[in-house]
């Protein structure tokens, strides 16, 4: 038997396995967390004699080396830099690429960087506290911060992502970012600032299709195919967005009509050369597949609490 809750240690949602159930204070305590207290030897025999922050406290000395003067201390400098209302776009960045694979930065950096993720017990409170510090968004840099944190936030913050991703794309987008992020070494600053448009627009597009929004999600992919047509996501997506309105026939034939352009073929600039059309071949046999097995797409109903 299973049960949801939200750990009161790590602030995660985490399904508890009956026969595993830790409690204190009304709440299970995840696996996870439990591991960490039990080097603090804290275990189901006496962790009721303690409180939620002692948990807390007793978790962050095993995790950081850290004792809980030391986290009090921080976490009052922390506050008094949310009252002094601190606007540090270039910090909220730096933040913001630790959740990527392979980011790297200057050791005064890190050391910023680490007095704020050490006060973050989820994913989540990274990109809050991201939010918080980049300030107001009306510089591109920010604005590209704001669509970047509520694009990877939970499904609660899904109508604030897709807000403020519109919003980055209407306005001046951060050159900065597109000029040094790019997938062919040789393409032009035009060529470089549509791959980053067409990238920002798949999230946008993610994002509509998880609100069942089809017709803005279909509208964006037509624009994506138009903006790189040599890219084969943007197909993917039409294909997916087709079968999700029961429009089965018309994808397949959307896929056999491509077939025959001349964007269906071997190129050099990505790899692998067959890319394209292992996608293409891979997406119509599915569509065939469940065009024979009668597949009816019926949507999840949702239920999301969404972030004012």
């Amino acid at each position: 038997m299973f049960k949801n809750g939200i750990c009161p240690i790590c602030g995660n949602n985490t399904n508890f396995f009956s026969k595993t159930l830790v409690k204190i204070s009304n709440d299970y305590i995840c696996q996870k967390c439990m591991r960490i207290l039990n080097k603090a030897n804290i275990n189901i025999f006496n962790i009721t004699k303690c409180s939620v922050n002692d948990l807390i406290a007793k978790k962050d000395e095993v995790t950081t080396g850290r004792g809980f003067n030391s986290l009090k201390k921080e976490q009052k400098l922390l506050q008094n830099e949310k009252n002094n209302n601190i606007e540090d776009p270039d910090l909220a960045l730096d933040v913001f690429n630790t959740l990527s694979v392979g980011f790297s930065m200057g050791h005064k950096e890190q050391k910023k960087v680490d007095k704020i993720l050490n006060l973050c017990h989820s994913r989540q409170d990274i990109l809050n506290r991201v939010i918080e510090i980049c300030g107001v968004p009306n510089t591109p840099k920010q604005r590209y911060i704001y669509a970047m944190a509520y694009g990877w936030s939970n499904k609660e913050y899904r109508k604030k992502a897709i807000y403020y991703i519109k919003f980055y794309l209407n306005n001046e987008l951060y050159e900065d970012i597109y000029l040094h992020h790019f997938r062919n070494i040789n393409s032009t600053i035009e060529e470089r600032k549509q791959e980053h448009i067409y990238d920002m627009q798949s999230m946008l597009i993610d994002l509509y299709i998880k609100e069942y929004d089809f017709n803005n999600a279909l509208l964006l992919t037509e624009k994506n195919i138009s903006l790189i047509p040599t890219l084969p996501l943007a197909y993917r997506k039409k294909a997916e967005i087709l079968v999700k309105t029961n429009q089965i026939d018309e994808a397949i034939i959307f896929l056999k009509e491509f077939k025959k352009s001349k964007y269906y073929c071997k190129y050099k600039d990505y790899s692998p050369s067959t890319w394209m059309i292992d996608t293409i071949d891979e997406l119509l046999n599915d569509c065939i597949s469940k065009k024979q097995n009668n597949y009816i797409y019926k949507p999840r109903k949702q239920t999301i609490n969404y972030i004012d």
